[in-house]
């Protein structure tokens, strides 16, 4: 069947057998993205349309041959695309990271740049909260003890005056 078929998947995958049992070295090809991305998908459409329809029509008899086939194909065929897809993605991002970076001719003094805060610090600075140092700490808990003694003292002294006053 896949004798006749034009695709280029194909037509490299014949070159490579018919190397292979020659004996020769097979030709390396430069895969394209769109290669990648279409890497077994009429395989998974045929066989999902075909698994499809052998269980759809088990369960719900011969009615069901049509509706199996075409769930079971389409189905299959978007989770095969949707595997290759990781695969591009993947393979740009190890691509990405393994280029080399050319060194920088000259450099001018940049200040380094603060690290980045850890998102539980973002987020607690978006709700009103903030890391303090332990000197930050102790310095407004004396900050705090000083205005409650203040106001302490000024209750007090409003006490005295009321017991004066009722005296």
């Amino acid at each position: 069947m896949l004798l006749d078929c034009r695709c280029s998947r194909y037509v490299r995958r014949r070159r490579q057998l018919e190397a292979a049992q020659s004996g020769a070295e097979a030709s390396r090809t430069q895969l394209t993205w769109w290669d990648v991305r279409t890497h077994s998908l009429p395989d998974s459409f045929v066989s999902g349309g075909f698994t499809g329809s052998v269980l759809n029509t088990w369960k719900r008899g011969s009615r069901g041959a049509l509706p199996g086939l075409t769930i079971g194909a389409v189905g299959c065929s978007l989770v095969q695309l949707l595997y290759n897809e990781l695969q591009v993605q993947r393979v740009k991002y190890v691509s990405r990271k393994l280029q080399v970076v050319a060194p920088v001719v000259q450099q001018d003094p940049v200040d380094p740049p603060e690290p980045k805060r850890p998102l539980s610090e973002r987020v607690m600075g978006l709700i009103g909260l903030k890391k303090l140092s332990d000197e930050q700490y102790l310095a407004k808990m004396k900050n705090d003890r000083e205005i409650c003694l203040r106001r302490i003292a000024e209750l007090e002294k409003i006490q005295e005056e009321e017991e004066k006053g009722r005296s």
